[in-house]
């Protein structure tokens, strides 16, 4: 025997032995995996692939793949002579065992190679994940039923519109009514006040609850009218200034120039994003004031009639967002300050959608502590007669702005005035700094004490801001 037989022998060898260890290795491998020829011919499998497909070695080795599956799908076929031109290929799908069990799968083929770098077949990566498909599927059908529950709720109050306002529209009617008799008495007076503030507060939220209702149902309808801009922002602003006045805000309206004097779209939404826009700065701000800029960029879009959009900017002078609730603000219930017990948390959701409804966007530019800026923009139609100059509309003046300066002394007199128990309730709620006790405070102190005391104003206002730092004082000085 010369050198080179001996060589080939040994090269042989070795190569069955090395051929062996990888049959053992893939045998042995916890996952599913099948090695094949070129003509779909197992040469080994793992114990995992005949226990997941129900079908024993013997029976496999040497076999065609189609022969131990007869009823294999033509979808597979075509993967596999994908993968002999050297692709590889990857996905889930469902496949029966040879028990006729239906099972989910997550696949993977590759082709592998002959020495000399031709195809030699493939190798099939399998995992079962059925219990996993199964779980998604329910979670798909739970998420179904949700919704469906939620469109039907939607749709309940949508329907329900005229049912909730009508009895409300009442009250508020007759109070207006009361409001304007000069019979009340100033304890009345104040009394009726504070029935139509409620019923305004209270009309608000139904309306936001139902508009956003009405869009989750797809009822809400566009109406395209024409308007003036400055209709639009003292329509907005009218249902704000009593409140502007009463908490001490200035509020301004400008149209830049250049912008048109008359615009078309849906007049009735974009007043709803203004004021709820306009209302939402109002509610986090204290001091300082809420202004709205108006203005205009030329821009035709071909076929839609739109020549332009229309920019509107409200900025105010409050609390500010922090930037990791900016992405938050728009979701439904979502609250800037989670101790806030005003509003639904609806009225930022209802400009967004509403917004997006007329094809627009709306962004949000905020400074913790110095205020934010909330810009809506709305693709509008608009007039060639144009606003010469810019205009400048002031509703609520800083010069009109009551600032009355009440002193801590000024509080502690006022309560050492009290009878003992309205003390000790105040006191209580004070001491505690208990937020649901302190928000209760304002409605507590109005039913029993003269409204118009300028130390029980800023007692007042103070529990209802949470302002903590002056309730300290008041305590210090109380004591």
């Amino acid at each position: 025997m010369n050198q080179d037989n001996l060589n080939d022998k040994s090269f042989e060898e070795k190569l069955e032995s090395s051929e062996e260890r990888f049959r053992i290795f893939v045998k042995h491998n916890p996952a599913s995996v099948a090695m094949f020829d070129r003509d779909m011919r197992y040469i080994v499998v793992s114990d995992r692939w005949l226990e997941d497909y129900d079908i024993k070695d013997e029976e496999v080795i040497g076999r065609s793949h189609y022969e131990i599956f007869p009823d294999i799908s033509e979808d597979w076929v075509e993967i596999y002579q994908i993968c002999m031109t050297g692709i590889t290929r990857k996905g889930e799908d469902k496949i029966i065992t040879r028990g006729g069990k239906e099972e989910w799968i997550e696949w993977e083929i590759h082709p592998w190679h002959e020495t000399s770098g031709e195809v030699g077949g493939i190798i099939i990566y399998a995992e079962l994940v059925t219990d996993r498909k199964n779980t998604e599927m329910e979670l798909i059908k739970a998420r179904e039923r949700a919704e469906e529950a939620s469109r039907a709720k939607s749709t309940f109050i949508a329907n329900m519109s005229h049912e909730f306002r009508t009895p409300l529209n009442a009250i508020l009617g007759y109070t207006q009514v009361m409001q304007n008799t000069g019979e009340l008495s100033d304890e009345q007076r104040t009394f009726v006040e504070e029935i139509s503030n409620g019923g305004m507060q209270l009309l608000s939220m139904i309306n936001n609850v139902i508009d956003l209702s009405k869009i989750e149902t797809s009822r809400i309808t566009y109406k395209e009218v024409s308007f003036s801009v400055e209709q639009l922002i003292k329509d907005a602003v009218d249902s704000s200034i009593s409140k502007c006045r009463k908490k001490g805000l200035g509020l301004s309206g400008t149209v830049s120039k250049g912008v048109p004097r008359t615009l078309t779209t849906d007049f009735q939404k974009l007043e709803r994003i203004l004021q709820q826009l306009v209302g939402n700065a109002l509610k986090y701000t204290y001091q300082g004031e809420v202004s709205i800029n108006i203005d205009f960029e030329r821009v035709e879009e071909e076929g839609s009639g739109v020549n332009g959009k229309l920019f509107i900017i409200v900025s105010d002078s409050g609390i500010g967002i922090p930037e990791d609730k900016q992405s938050q603000i728009f979701k439904p219930f979502s609250k800037i300050n989670s101790e806030t017990k005003e509003g639904t948390g609806l009225g930022l959701t209802l400009v967004d959608r509403l917004t997006r409804f007329l094809g627009g966007k709306v962004e949000v530019k905020s400074d913790p502590g110095f205020g934010s800026d909330f810009m809506v923009v709305i693709p509008v139609k608009a007039s060639d007669e144009l606003y010469e100059e810019s205009q400048v509309f002031t509703f609520v003046n800083k010069t009109e702005m009551k600032q009355e300066k009440v002193t801590v002394n000024d509080i502690s007199s006022f309560i050492d005035t009290l009878d003992s128990e309205n003390k000790d309730i105040i006191m209580e709620a004070l001491e505690l700094q208990d937020l649901e006790k302190l928000s209760k405070i304002d409605q507590y102190l109005s039913r029993r004490f003269e409204p118009n005391n300028k130390a029980l104003k800023k007692l007042k206002k103070s529990a209802r801001d949470f302002d903590f730092k002056f309730i300290n004082e008041v305590l210090q000085a109380v004591a």
